[in-house]
């Protein structure tokens, strides 16, 4: 029992605010640094998992064969000849697929959306030139209301 008594009443070993105050800061920057260098890490690993991505090529190619059996030369050979068993082939036709490159298909995808807005454009001037003076005015009334609501940030 002396001895928790002396323990209870020994100071030597106090911490004061101020060293948990400094124990506290160097801990919170360590961490701060810690998740700074994390973060930059992961960025760098997902940079380079989204270039293995892109980098995936789906082109593949699958040859056909071809075999005979019964003594045939291949040939156009009826049902009947084969329930005879005078022989026959069986095969399959080979497939293939090529990807294209990156900047073939992104060039490819820009013609097209070229072509879907000429189109759009197109197909809205034959509308309007359908439109009689009236409805004319009435468009034209709604498209600068929602021009002004679009420039202004308000919804229509």
């Amino acid at each position: 029992m002396k001895i928790l008594k002396r323990l209870w009443a020994d100071e030597l070993g106090v911490v004061m605010s101020a060293e948990t105050v400094m124990l506290g800061t160097m801990g919170v920057l360590a961490m701060t640094a810690g998740v700074g260098t994390m973060a930059t890490a992961v960025n760098g690993e997902l940079g380079d998992m989204s270039k293995a991505f892109r980098s995936f090529d789906q082109s593949f190619s699958a040859p056909g064969f071809r075999t005979s059996f019964g003594g045939s030369t291949g040939g156009g050979q009826s049902a009947s000849s084969f329930s005879s068993g005078s022989g026959g082939y069986s095969g399959t036709h080979g497939s293939s697929f090529s990807q294209p490159s990156a900047q073939a298909a992104k060039a490819q995808l820009d013609i097209q959306l070229m072509q879907s807005q000429t189109a759009r454009s197109e197909f809205t001037g034959q509308v309007i030139q359908r439109l009689d003076a009236a409805q004319l005015q009435q468009f034209q009334q709604f498209s600068d209301a929602a021009r002004d609501n679009v420039c202004s940030g308000s919804e229509l």
